[in-house]
């Protein structure tokens, strides 16, 4: 008789938490991204300084909160 085989999926617990590390992880990079985008895509939409300081303290709290 075989002995009994180790269950096929992880635990939820660590899926999850190890999930919500990656995501953490990725949370600088996508950070970069979004206050770059001003620069990179200025000269098409046309935004103001106003504009586009709104946008990079809107990213900011984002990324705090």
């Amino acid at each position: 008789m075989l002995p009994p085989r180790a269950p096929v999926f992880l635990a939820r617990d660590t899926y999850r938490r190890r999930r919500l590390i990656d995501a953490l992880r990725l949370l600088p990079v996508i950070g970069l991204l979004l206050f770059l985008s001003p620069l990179v895509g200025g000269a098409r939409y046309l935004r103001s300084t106003a504009e586009s300081g709104v946008f990079i303290f809107a990213v900011w709290f984002g990324l705090i909160v």
